[in-house]
């Protein structure tokens, strides 16, 4: 019998996280050593953010389902969401990109972090959740900072605060996977090259996400029998063939379509890893690593960037290195990966978990005692 969604933990799920973040990490690598941005950016267009998109929908859309089900008003159904979601994200980010700001405020940076103003503005919009929307209108790349990155967040809270507003407004929520269906495939028809606003409000991967899971709730038993544990060997198969496709597609010379081609392979893996099935493995040192990874991934997206910004506004003023040398740039590299490494470790004890724990807790007594007041 192929085990729910929701019965434990999914491993799978977690892995992919790890290797979205992968991929994501080497494609800013240009950040810290501007020389490799020729082969960095066959990684850069979409890739890992696409499949954290699409990881995303799918398991939010998995609780929400759940918790919308439950109950018979908006306020408490929506408020205890949004409450959630707003201690399991901002905290930490606005605890590193004020860090970031402070930087770019007390040493000389601009090399690397650009301008004060553009720093000022990347984490005012960054904190409004509108980054890309800021990034977008301003359709200039010199304004680039190392809080960029957070575009991708603004496009999730975006999301986020539509789509609990109508899966509660629409109870029979099967209705939506026709529409939602639509404008993903829409969007994934779209010649969509970076500075268009498609390209900033690219829903497809996290509708596909949610479409996985509206399929897991409505149709789990023709699901369970395409991703069926009897089938396990072939479905290791498919990912194993699946699983590189949201980096080969990134390629605009094979396509001008590749951004949707990207969101539609990343669902694919997002779906073959959806059932639970262990498709990544049940042991081993290198799945272990992959799924601490993953359980810190956010934290590292959220420090990555300005750690490259610093390590090499390091190197050159150090006078040590000027960054042209493939070794220097290599060690330089390494140097980047352990402070990622050890930082986000410190986010994710210290920032990231205990503020989400203090989130959830703030949230059920919320809902408690708003149940007591009826």
């Amino acid at each position: 019998m192929t085990p729910s969604v929701s019965e434990t933990k999914n491993l799978d799920i977690e892995v992919l996280r790890a290797y979205a973040i992968a991929i994501t990490f080497v494609a800013h690598l240009g950040l810290l050593n501007p020389d490799w941005f020729k082969w960095t950016s066959y990684f850069w267009l979409g890739g890992g953010v696409d499949l954290f998109f699409c990881i995303s929908g799918f398991l939010i859309t998995t609780s929400l389902i759940k918790a919308v089900n439950q109950q018979d008003q908006f306020l408490r159904f929506a408020g205890s969401f949004w409450t959630r979601r707003l201690f399991r994200l901002w905290p930490a980010a606005i605890f590193w990109s004020t860090i970031t700001l402070a930087i770019s405020f007390t040493f000389d940076v601009s090399r690397t972090f650009g301008s004060q103003e553009n720093m000022v503005n990347s984490w005012a919009f960054g904190m409004l959740n509108v980054q890309n929307i800021y990034i977008w209108y301003t359709q200039n790349s010199n304004s680039a900072t190392p809080l960029w990155h957070y575009w991708s967040l603004s496009l999730e809270e975006q999301f986020y605060v539509i789509l609990p507003i109508i899966l509660f407004f629409i109870p029979n929520r099967k209705l939506l996977i026709i529409p939602f269906l639509a404008v993903a495939i829409y969007h994934s028809t779209q010649i969509r090259p970076w500075g268009t606003l498609l390209w900033f409000i690219r829903s497809d991967a996290l509708l596909y996400g949610t479409l996985i899971a509206l399929a897991w709730h409505y149709y789990p038993q023709r699901i369970s029998s395409i991703l069926s544990a009897n089938k396990k060997k072939t479905l290791q198969l498919a990912l194993l063939i699946c699983i590189p496709l949201p980096i080969i597609t990134a390629k605009i010379g094979w396509s001008p379509y590749y951004m949707g081609l990207v969101a539609i392979t990343s669902s694919l893996v997002a779906l073959l890893c959806s059932g639970n099935l262990n498709l990544t493995g049940s042991h081993g040192h290198l799945r272990k690593i992959a799924i601490y990874i993953g359980s810190r991934s956010y934290s590292i997206y959220l420090v990555h960037n300005p750690i490259f910004a610093v390590v090499r506004e390091i190197c050159l003023q150090s006078g040590y290195t000027d960054l042209t040398l493939e070794t220097d740039k290599i060690f330089a590299t390494l140097i980047a990966l352990v402070l990622t490494g050890v930082t986000a470790e410190f986010s994710y004890q210290l920032v990231e978990t205990p503020l989400r724990n203090y989130g959830s807790q703030l949230s059920k007594a919320k809902f408690k005692r708003v149940m007591l007041a009826n």
